[in-house]
C-alpha cells in the first residue's frame, strides 16, 4: 500500500467498490478501484486496484447524493479530461 501512496498526489480520491471477497459467507475485503491524480502526472487522473478490509471500509464517507456526489463527479471528470491510465504499484 505504502508503494502505492508514494505515486499519488496529495488531494483527494475516489474509491468505488466492484467486488467482495468472502470466506465461509463472512465479507473479509471490499476489491475497490481508486482514481487518483499522480505525482508526476501533471493533470492526468490514474486508476488502481486495492483491497480494504471491512472495518476500514465502514470508517470511510460515504458519498452518494447532494453536494458532495457533484463534487465527486465533477473531480471525476477534471481527471478524465487529462487523461486516466492503469498504474502499477511500484
Amino acid at each position: 500500500m505504502d508503494a502505492l501512496r508514494s505515486q499519488v498526489k496529495e488531494g483527494s480520491v475516489v474509491i468505488q467498490t466492484w467486488m467482495r471477497e468472502k470466506r465461509e459467507g463472512v465479507v473479509r475485503a471490499y476489491r475497490c478501484l481508486v482514481l487518483f491524480s499522480t505525482v508526476d502526472g501533471g493533470n492526468a487522473g490514474a486508476i488502481a486496484t486495492i483491497d480494504i478490509d471491512p472495518a476500514r471500509f465502514g470508517s470511510l464517507e460515504q458519498i452518494d447524493c447532494g453536494l458532495a456526489a457533484r463534487i465527486v463527479f465533477a473531480r471525476l471528470f477534471a481527471l478524465a479530461t487529462g487523461g486516466i491510465a492503469m498504474v502499477s504499484k511500484r
